[in-house]
This record gives structure tokens, C-alpha cells and sequence, in this order.
């Protein structure tokens, strides 16, 4: 399947500190088509926030620098055995720490992480139900209803093959601009990244892929095995 183009507005979705030679630095998550504009951006290029479609002025709302993105790979749609991807993420440093917080407005701080076999085992109990906090739609809640879902994406710069994504409905789940934004189990604790939707679904990267390739993020604290 295909899912429409993404919007190039998103959602700053968390607050985190560096690790080993980076434990002093602060970053703050999102995708790759939010903070890196697929792939087209550089390291060290402005981050504003709010974005300039919310009217951001890069002379006074830059908060920070990209810092580094996972890229993504494109290919003709339908080609077979196409590159695969598995994460839409980007970070970006913050100059100062006070300009944002680990908190998720409207859901309160992250306890830990899920790993992707803790998810797939809440899953099968029927521990379904999904929370997050964006850009555009808000507060809003849902349920799981695929963890192994493979499928192509659609982008400006071309299509996209994912494999092994969570899938949540109902479709008001998010909307564009919520890209970025994380996703949480009902106790708090972090299972995925929002990159993509449609009218029926929202798509989201494992949060343990996002933390095994994206440099900066220490997967090996704080998770739910």
C-alpha cells in the first residue's frame, strides 16, 4: 500500500540526554522528513521550533542543530526486493537544556521503553490500547492492531518500503503534523515512533529500532524485556 505525502510539519516527540562521550548533551526526537527533509538536509542545519508553516522565524526560534538522522531509501514502487527501512527518525542537539522537557504534555513522563517482544507479548494479551501527543491532533488514544506490518510509504522524494511496523487504528488517531510524536502503552512507557497514516491507520516505528540507529539514544537502559 501506499500512504499519501507527508505533511513538512511535525512533532517534537521527546526530551532525552546523551550517552557515554555525550552524557553532557541534551536532543530532542522526531523523524527524518520533520528534522533532516528526507534525507536532503545536512548535519548541523537550524531546527526551529514551532516549525515555519506555525509561523516559526529561524532568526529567533531556532532551538538546535540537526544532529543525525537515519536515512531513508527510496525505490521504484513495486520493485521487488527494494531496500528496506525500518525507522523514520531524526534528532536534533538543543542549545539550551530549558527549552524543553521529558515531559509529554497531556501524558506525563515516560517510565521506561518497551522492546519489540514486550510489545508483541502485550499484544497477544490483548493489551492493545495506545496513547500519544501531537502537533495536530492532540491527545488522543487507540489500539494496536498489527506489529508486523510490510508496506510501502509514499514521500515527496519517492517511495518508501517499510517492514515490521506497528500498526494503530482508528484513522483520527493522528493526523499530518503529528509526525514525531511518541507512542505510549497506558502505563507510561514508550513502544514506538508515529511517521506515517492513512484514513484507517496510523503507522509507527519499534522504539527499539529507533534507539539501535540513531546514535546519540542509549537502548540499553530502561527497557521493558
Amino acid at each position: 500500500m501506499v500512504v499519501p505525502g507527508l505533511a513538512y510539519t511535525g512533532t517534537l516527540g521527546l526530551g532525552m540526554r546523551g550517552y557515554g562521550g555525550l552524557a553532557d548533551r541534551t536532543f530532542v526526537l522526531s523523524n527524518n522528513h520533520v528534522l533532516a527533509d528526507e534525507n536532503r538536509a545536512n548535519i548541523g542545519d537550524p531546527v526551529i521550533q514551532p516549525g515555519t508553516l506555525d509561523g516559526g522565524d529561524p532568526t529567533t526560534d531556532t532551538i538546535g542543530e540537526l544532529f543525525d538522522f537515519v536515512h531513508l531509501q527510496f525505490a521504484a514502487f513495486g520493485q521487488p526486493n527494494p531496500p528496506v527501512n525500518r525507522v523514520d527518525a531524526a534528532c536534533a542537539e538543543v542549545h539550551n537544556f530549558g527549552d524543553f522537557s521529558r515531559e509529554i504534555f497531556w501524558v506525563g513522563y515516560p517510565r521506561r521503553w518497551r522492546t519489540r517482544a514486550s510489545v508483541e507479548d502485550a499484544v497477544s494479551n490483548g493489551n492493545t490500547q495506545v496513547q500519544k501527543t501531537g502537533r495536530t491532533t492532540g491527545f488522543t488514544t487507540g489500539n494496536i492492531s498489527a506489529v508486523s506490518f510490510d508496506g510501502w510509504v509514499g514521500y515527496d522524494s519517492g517511495d518508501a518500503f517499510f517492514e515490521d511496523q506497528i500498526l494503530i487504528t482508528p484513522g483520527n488517531f493522528s493526523s499530518p503534523g503529528d509526525s514525531g510524536s511518541c507512542i505510549l502503552d497506558m502505563d507510561e512507557n514508550i513502544i514506538g515512533l508515529l511517521f506515517a497514516g492513512g484514513a484507517t491507520h496510523t503507522i509507527a516505528n519499534f522504539i527499539e529500532d529507533v534507539w539501535q540507529l540513531l546514535s546519540p539514544i542509549d537502548f540499553s537502559d530502561g527497557r521493558l524485556t
